[in-house]
């Protein structure tokens, strides 16, 4: 966490835990045999279809855009940005390490 500090750029942090988050949601869909090639389609399927595992649309979508925006736009995420989604993915990230655990039969 230098780079961020003393850049007070959260970019990199935030694509990692967005690649994460990502990951998890297609391990999660395949689960169901569902294969979905973008990313807007896949977070709006789980929001939909699973709402029991409280997913929020705005918080996907908002991580989404600025994950795309430093990608393609080569765009800085402040520390703001980042500590406002950061919580949230950081909760998904578990809610859906928890959820595909159960659908493959671990605990």
């Amino acid at each position: 966490m230098d780079f961020e500090k003393k850049t007070g750029n959260y970019c990199f942090l935030l694509r990692d835990y967005y690649e994460i988050l990502r990951t998890l949601i297609d391990a999660f869909l395949y689960t169901e045999r569902i294969s979905i090639s973008n990313h807007q389609c896949s977070n709006a399927y789980i929001c939909k279809n699973h709402p029991g595992l409280g997913l929020q649309w705005q918080v996907l979508e908002t991580t989404r855009l600025s994950r795309n925006a430093v990608n393609y736009e080569g765009a800085m995420i402040s520390k703001e940005t980042w500590e406002s989604v950061h919580p949230k993915v950081e909760q998904y990230i578990i809610i859906l390490g928890i959820a595909i655990n159960k659908r493959i039969g671990k605990k």
